[in-house]
C-alpha cells in the first residue's frame, strides 16, 4: 500500500488520487482478503460543513457496524486535538 501514495502527499486520501490510481488501491485492499466497509458519502454541501458531513457519516456507520458487523472497537484517524474531542463527544452522545 506504501507505493500507492500519490507522489509528495503525506498520506493516502481518496480525494487526492487520479482514477488510475484509486483502482490500484481498491485491487489492494481486495488483493488483502479483509471483510471492510466502505463508505461513500454524498457531497459535503449538502451538509453545509466538513464537520457536519463527518457526523452524519458516523450516524449512520457506527450502527451499522456494531449491529451487523459486531465491531465494538472504533478507530479514527486523528485529527485537530478540538475535532478529537468532538468526535468523542458525538459518539459518546454527548
Amino acid at each position: 500500500m506504501a507505493s500507492l501514495k500519490p507522489k509528495g502527499a503525506k498520506k493516502r486520501h481518496w480525494r487526492d488520487m487520479r482514477p488510475s490510481l484509486r483502482g490500484k488501491v481498491i485491487d489492494a485492499i481486495d488483493a488483502m482478503h479483509l471483510d471492510h466497509v466502505i463508505v461513500a458519502a454524498v457531497p459535503m454541501d449538502r451538509w453545509n460543513t466538513a464537520e457536519r458531513a463527518r457526523r452524519k457519516c458516523l450516524e449512520h456507520l457506527l450502527p451499522l457496524l456494531e449491529t451487523e458487523y459486531s465491531v465494538d472497537t472504533l478507530v479514527l484517524e486523528r485529527r485537530e486535538a478540538s475535532q478529537d474531542r468532538n468526535d468523542i463527544r458525538f459518539i459518546d452522545g454527548d
